[in-house]
């Protein structure tokens, strides 16, 4: 009997560990991950914005080295 005693505890507290509820986002973690979402969010734009820019300028750069055009057109 004092077997079976001990085999049901050992039983309850492996029951035990199973069903602890998993940890959620504490409120601090939260605002945490709201603001490095965003900030990966404004550095991918800004990033797509300056990929833009270079495009432009490269191509204002070719036209403006065209020989080709007259010199008004420049």
């Amino acid at each position: 009997m004092v077997c079976v005693c001990v085999s049901e505890r050992g039983l309850q507290t492996d029951r035990g560990l199973l069903s602890e509820p998993v940890a959620e986002l504490g409120q601090m973690e939260y605002q945490l991950l709201k603001f490095f979402t965003l900030l990966i969010i404004l550095l991918i734009l800004s990033s797509c914005y300056l990929a833009f820019r270079v495009c432009s300028l490269e191509q204002q750069l070719s036209f403006l080295s065209n020989p080709n055009l007259p010199l008004r057109e420049r």
